[in-house]
């Protein structure tokens, strides 16, 4: 990530504490928040008004799941950068992210330091396909 600008982030995620706790850790990190989301529906269509750099985004929700959230957004944003966000610790859950086109998941139990390392490496790879012609 470039130190003279901010990347912009989407958070969605229905927990209203995994949102700020993030928040608060992604600014302090450097990156910029500009939206929120509680639900996947919402998320969609924050992304689609936003285009965020990166959008961090839940699995389990309700209105929409995460992995239909996902598809959605990618069916008209082919060249976004999705995280998934998960409690679970399955790599089932993991393939199925990766399977429908998230550039990385992210446990929530994870430390401060590893989430800002995969968000940023995350990113990092993301330029660095986008870039190939």
């Amino acid at each position: 990530m470039k130190a003279d600008k901010k990347n912009t982030v989407l958070l969605i995620d229905d927990d209203f504490a995994i949102r700020m706790m993030f928040r608060k850790l992604l600014e302090e990190a450097g990156f910029s928040v500009i939206g929120e989301a509680e639900d996947g529906r919402e998320g969609v269509e924050l992304h689609n008004a936003l285009k965020p750099d990166i959008t961090l985004c839940d699995i389990e929700m309700p209105v929409m799941h995460g992995i239909a959230a996902l598809k959605t957004i990618l069916a008209s944003f082919p060249t976004s950068c999705v995280i998934m966000l998960t409690s679970v610790n399955h790599p089932e859950v993991w393939e199925d992210c990766l399977l429908a086109g998230a550039r990385f998941y992210i446990n929530k139990s994870s430390t401060h330091a590893d989430i800002i390392r995969i968000i940023r490496d995350s990113w990092n790879d993301h330029q660095k396909l986008m870039a190939i012609p």
